[in-house]
C-alpha cells in the first residue's frame, strides 16, 4: 500500500475515533457524571501509554528516549503537550459537556 492510501486510511480512522470519542464523552457526562478534568487526564495518559507501547513493539524501540537527549526539543515537546494538547482537549471536551 502506498503512502497516500495509508494517509487516507489514517484520516478516516481519525474521524471515526473522533466521533466515537465525542459520543462516549457525552454519555460519560450524562449518565456517570464524570468530570471534564478527569476525562481529559485519563484520555491523554492512556494515549501516551498506547503510543509508547506501539513504539516499544517496533525493532528500533531505543528511539523512544532520543527525544529527551536534546534539551530544546524536550522543552518544546513538554510545552506542546501541556499548552497545546491539554488546553485543546480541555476546551473541546468542556464544550461537549454543555
Amino acid at each position: 500500500m502506498n503512502n497516500r492510501k495509508i494517509g487516507f486510511l489514517f484520516v478516516i480512522c481519525g474521524a471515526i475515533f473522533l466521533g466515537i470519542g465525542g459520543t462516549v464523552a457525552q454519555r460519560l457526562f450524562q449518565d456517570f457524571h464524570v468530570e471534564v478534568n478527569w476525562l481529559v487526564t485519563v484520555r491523554l495518559i492512556l494515549a501516551g501509554i498506547l503510543l509508547l507501547f506501539l513504539q516499544a513493539c517496533k525493532p528500533n524501540r531505543a528511539q523512544i528516549w532520543r527525544v529527551w537527549q536534546s534539551k530544546s526539543v524536550a522543552i518544546q515537546l513538554l510545552l506542546f503537550g501541556i499548552v497545546g494538547m491539554l488546553i485543546h482537549h480541555l476546551t473541546t471536551i468542556a464544550t461537549q459537556k454543555r
